[in-house]
């Protein structure tokens, strides 16, 4: 559980330092259902750049879709992560700016647009913000990391 969170994760790292080869996943707490399934699942993730990222995933909560990037300066807020939607900033002054977004396709959509393209046009290697195959092993990682680590879990 969690892939969409971690690969998220990946994509603000990206932003900050293309290199993510050193995630230390902590703060593991998993609540395992009837089935085997994960149904509230928390981690932390830090990066060897120091970037932290704290992900949660529910089906018994609702998170919402927001994300909230906290920074030395103030917040960025993305009211709904998975569609194109104005960013807001938010200064540790009080001061807010608001950054518009005017296509509103959901950021999958973006995705598919784009490994389509170059397979069509023979391009084999992704460009940003779509995960290259270095980048996807590294999600599957942290998935895996995540999942197997015996930190923390509780079953019902």
């Amino acid at each position: 559980m969690g892939c969409y969170t971690t690969s998220f994760s990946l994509l603000i790292n990206s932003i900050i330092n293309k290199n993510a080869n050193n995630v230390i996943i902590s703060n593991i707490i998993r609540e395992i259902g009837e089935t085997g399934v994960d149904v509230n699942s928390s981690a932390k993730l830090k990066f060897d750049n120091e970037f932290i990222s704290n992900i949660y995933c529910s089906f018994k909560e609702n998170l919402g879709s927001q994300t909230v990037i906290k920074a030395e300066k103030g917040n960025i807020i993305i009211p709904d992560t998975w569609k194109g939607q104005d960013i807001i900033v938010k200064y540790k002054n009080e001061k807010k700016k608001i950054i518009k977004f005017e296509n509103k396709k959901n950021i999958y959509t973006y995705q598919i647009e784009q490994i389509s393209s170059n397979l069509l046009n023979g391009i084999t290697k992704s460009l940003f913000p779509v995960m290259d195959i270095s980048e996807t092993i590294t999600n599957i990682k942290i998935v895996e990391g995540w999942l197997n680590n015996p930190e923390k879990n509780e079953t019902n």
